[in-house]
Formats: C-alpha cells, sequence, structure tokens
C-alpha cells in the first residue's frame, strides 16, 4: 500500500467517527462510548519463547497449560487391600440430563465435536431420548469413548 492510500483511508475513518459521534442520540451514545473506551488488541499471538511459527505457539501453549503428569509411585500398589465396592444407583433419569443441559452456559466455546451448548439446549426436546440412552449405556458398561476425554482449550 502506498503512503498516500493508507493516509485517505485512515482519514476516512476519522470522518465517518466524526459523524457518527456527532449525530449520536441518547441511545447511540452508549455505543460511541464503548469504542472510544475499547482498545484496539492485536490480530496475532505475539512471539512466545522465541517461538514465531503457530505451531511453535502451540507447543509452547499446550505444555503450559498441559505439562506431562509427575511419575506414579507404584511400589505401594500391592500391599493394598481395597474395600468391597459401594452400590449405588446408575440409573439416570432424563430430568437429571434436562437439568443439566438447562445449567449449561450458552456462551461457551464448542469442544471437538463443533456441538455448542446452545445448540443442545434447543434440539433438547428432539434428542432427549438418544442423549438418554447414549448417556445410560455409557454409565451402565463403564466405558467412556475417547471423544468423550477431549476438549477444546480456548485462550483469550
Amino acid at each position: 500500500m502506498t503512503t498516500q492510500y493508507k493516509y485517505e483511508i485512515k482519514k476516512a475513518k476519522e470522518q465517518k467517527l466524526k459523524e457518527f459521534v456527532e449525530d449520536a442520540d441518547e441511545r447511540m451514545i452508549w455505543m460511541v462510548k464503548k469504542y472510544i473506551d475499547s482498545s484496539s488488541t492485536p490480530h496475532y499471538i505475539p512471539t512466545i519463547n522465541n517461538m514465531t511459527s503457530n505451531e511453535g505457539k502451540t507447543e509452547e501453549f499446550r505444555a503450559t497449560f498441559f505439562p506431562p503428569p509427575p511419575p506414579m509411585a507404584l511400589d505401594d500398589i500391592n500391599s493394598v487391600t481395597y474395600p468391597p465396592p459401594v452400590p449405588c444407583d446408575t440409573q439416570v433419569t432424563e430430568l437429571q440430563i434436562e437439568r443439566t443441559i438447562n445449567r449449561l452456559s450458552p456462551k461457551k466455546g464448542p469442544g471437538p465435536d463443533a456441538i455448542t451448548n446452545l445448540v443442545l439446549k434447543k434440539t433438547y426436546e428432539m434428542a432427549h431420548r438418544h442423549l438418554h440412552a447414549l448417556i445410560q449405556a455409557s454409565i451402565t458398561l463403564g466405558y467412556f469413548p475417547a471423544p468423550f476425554k477431549n476438549t477444546t482449550t480456548v485462550i483469550l
């Protein structure tokens, strides 16, 4: 881009903002305040520990947020005696599922399956039997598929 082009764009933006502020009514003035108070943020992730590529930055975030677990001490396993399992009711009701979904925040980011909480809330009436069968089977069998254990971490 040429310097003149950048200058003209900057001038046009300033003029448009000036017109917007001058024409603002009592409702729009709050939007003006929001624009003035907000600071611009970079559109990129700055260099992290001398990493400049997205892959390198991703690895730095992964190492920071998900460090490897400490080594396990397995020397006491053979001497342990476990008590008998405690019986418990493992039946999940549709009401429990409905209450849990109703408590979900619709503004949370989706997980690896890209299904948002808002979608779960809006489609619950159609999908509740399928959700119940899936959850109940998982608990009854004691099997939790790998996708159930994956999450997406959003870094702001």
